[in-house]
């Protein structure tokens, strides 16, 4: 099941690292690595006040927020995939996509017997929403696999092998 994401922002309302979202387990590790990066200094400085780095965490805000969301027609209407490749593999951007009924189906197919679909299942909801979260780990899976930079046993004319591909290939 997909896991709610949370942003980071400074007292100055921007992204503490940009474009990138947070599980609520990893919220705590992601602010103390970002105010260590103050410690020298020994404050935060917003407009003309210094803010003390005890109390800097009070002047942040954590949002709830959505990755953005694609659906199968989405996918397959564009001829390439280097913007959502180069934002999830190289900046780390999460993004989700709704599976479809043949690549749930797919999925089910080879569960226990296969990477890809233990890959799925621990990133899908209960709305068939899957969650891409780590391009390191999808890459590795597709690998372990044995047919990189494919999923086995699904279809090139579905999204789902289309995201495989790009998102595996780089």
């Amino acid at each position: 099941m997909a896991k709610p994401l949370y942003r980071i922002l400074s007292p100055d309302g921007f992204d503490i690292y940009q474009n990138k979202l947070y599980l609520k387990s990893e919220i705590n590790d992601a602010y103390q690595k970002w105010s260590d990066g103050f410690k020298h200094q020994g404050y935060y400085s917003l407009l003309r006040t210094k803010i003390p780095l005890d109390k800097l965490k009070d002047y942040c805000i954590i949002n709830k927020t959505r990755a953005k969301r694609y659906k199968s027609k989405e996918i397959l209407k564009l001829d390439d995939l280097y913007e959502l490749q180069d934002s999830f593999c190289s900046s780390g951007i999460t993004f989700q996509y709704r599976l479809t009924a043949g690549e749930l189906k797919w999925a089910r197919h080879i569960n226990g017997k296969y990477l890809i679909a233990d890959f799925v299942f621990e990133n899908i909801d209960e709305n068939n929403i899957l969650t891409f979260w780590d391009p390191e780990e999808l890459k590795q899976v597709i690998e372990d696999d044995g047919m990189p930079p494919k999923a086995v046993m699904l279809s090139d004319d579905t999204a789902l092998q289309k995201l495989f591909f790009w998102l595996s290939n780089n």
